[in-house]
């Protein structure tokens, strides 16, 4: 059964008995529909007769605004009309295609225990596919809509969104976050599918780890070490086209490494963060242009042995089996190698940083940077995307580091707006050689001092800003030289960060 043949069942032409007057006036009739809690009961109520149909759907009629605002969030300008056929669309599909009145995480967490809920499990969560489909393409679209018209109100904006719960419902009732990069790379994806994949990659990184699956790790893992040349993280003409197969294989390489419990990497100690430690979704509508980014963030990065693993990584199929050789990511500079270290011996603390976007600077970046962060690729990309600067503070473990750098905003992806493209140096205290202040106390202040920094000892970032605003997926490299040219053993690696809420008192 698909959404056409549904609707079709839903929408029989029905003959209406002529009005019937009981003397109550349209607004009573309106109070009584608002009652009503089941949607077919209340289309039974409305098919009663022409008086109580016209009492509740002419466009002056609250009956379907007040059902509406109930689940979602209430656009601006539409009619009662307009309204009631969104609502209606909108709870078919959940009837229909989402819900089958069990979650995915029930099933699964039961799946091994009853032939009857492997049966389930086969019928329920498992729609998402290539995005292709007429059935996916009109889910997707759905999806689309309550994303833009997320935190959308007649007074301006609401604080809290319906629209995002329910999207989050979608991703707990269905495979969406756990079909990404399910088939081979001969079969394209929608674009849409994916975008929507990134824009609730939040949600990826919060469910249950039970409930995750990860496909295609090995090539995720290559693309995290590959050439930048050949995998850009930005393309076309002006640079301002996310590469979303890049954006996916990050996504699911950090997804890995945070929900694998078999491979326990960085599942225990993101385990142990408090919620509000956690990735978020947005927290308010979507913005068209460049944006300044919360101040507090976590993240990770990883990296190979060293320059002549990534050649010779680069070198191996994503596929081989059979490799004499095991690359194992290490993560974090603070650790000794990778994380298969006990907890009590090696504890981890996330990479922190602490951004902040002054109004003005004292003085431009050291000459040696400025190869490495190109504040915006192409000059002429619309005003409401000029590239703002900012400087950041963090620590790896125990050695603190500075940055400098730019964030721009992005055209809209598949129509949905908010991306960005941030870059920026890293570089530690101790490399730094001052020549007119010295920094006194813990004062860092990256924007007073002239200074320079040696050759290998700083290393640049380049990555997305997902549309929340609150999740970046990147690249990291040493810088080598003043230029920026890639050789083939570049030592470079992908990196994730998130923003953290403050801590609650």
């Amino acid at each position: 059964m698909d959404i056409d043949s549904c609707r079709k069942k839903t929408n029989h032409k029905i003959m209406l008995p002529a009005a019937v007057n009981f003397g109550l006036p349209p607004e009573v009739i309106q109070n009584i529909a608002s009652f009503i809690e089941k949607d077919h009961n209340l289309m039974n109520f409305m098919l009663s007769c022409w008086g109580v149909y016209h009492s509740t759907i002419y466009p002056q009629s609250g009956v379907w605004r007040h059902r509406f605002t109930q689940f979602f969030d209430l656009p601006p300008g539409k009619s009662g009309k307009e309204l009631q056929v969104s609502y209606m669309k909108r709870k078919l599909i959940q009837r229909y295609f989402l819900s089958r009145n069990v979650t995915l995480q029930a099933i699964l967490s039961n799946c091994t225990r009853s032939p009857k809920s492997r049966n389930l499990l086969q019928q329920a969560g498992t729609f998402f596919s290539l995005g292709k489909s007429k059935d996916e393409v009109e889910i997707l679209k759905m999806m689309q809509n309550l994303t833009l018209e997320s935190f959308e109100s007649p007074n301006g904006s609401c604080l809290k969104s319906k629209n995002i719960d329910f999207l989050e419902s979608i991703c707990e009732s269905t495979n969406l976050l756990n079909c990404v990069l399910q088939h081979s790379p001969k079969f394209k994806i929608s674009p849409l599918l994916a975008v929507m994949q990134l824009v609730l990659f939040h949600k990826t990184l919060t469910l249950p780890a039970k409930s995750s699956n990860h496909h295609s790790f090995n090539a995720s893992q290559k693309v995290a070490y590959q050439d930048p040349v050949k995998v850009p993280i930005f393309r076309g003409r002006k640079k301002n086209k996310v590469n979303l197969d890049w954006a996916l294989h990050i996504s699911n390489f950090f997804s890995y490494h945070i929900k694998s419990t078999a491979e326990s990497t960085l599942w225990p100690y993101f385990n142990e963060l408090q919620d509000w430690e956690k990735p978020k979704a947005w927290d308010k509508k979507l913005e068209d242009a460049t944006s300044i980014l919360g101040k507090n963030w976590l993240g990770s990065y990883t990296y190979l042995d060293g320059p002549e693993d990534i050649s010779a990584f680069r070198d191996t199929s994503a596929f081989n089996e059979d490799c004499d050789h095991q690359f194992i990511d290490n993560i974090n500079e603070a650790s000794d190698g990778p994380f298969q270290a006990s907890l009590e011996k090696a504890p981890v603390k996330f990479t922190t940083l602490s951004f902040t976007f002054p109004d003005t600077f004292v003085k431009s970046f050291p000459d040696a940077f400025d190869a490495h962060i190109n504040p915006q690729p192409h000059e002429s990309l619309d005003k409401k995307y000029a590239a703002k600067r900012f400087t950041a503070t963090g620590k790896d473990g125990e050695n603190t580091f500075l940055c400098d750098g730019y964030i721009h905003g992005l055209p809209p992806q598949e129509n949905i707006p908010g991306w960005q493209r941030i870059s920026f140096v890293k570089y530690y205290m101790e490399d730094l050689i001052r020549e007119e202040i010295a920094l006194e106390d813990d004062t860092l202040d990256n924007s007073s001092a002239s200074m320079t920094v040696a050759s290998g000892f700083a290393w640049a970032y380049e990555g997305v800003v997902l549309p929340s605003k609150k999740i970046i997926l990147g690249r990291w490299w040493r810088c080598e030289s003043e230029d920026n040219e890639f050789d083939d053993g570049q030592y470079l690696g992908p990196c994730i960060f998130w923003q953290i809420e403050d801590e609650p008192k």
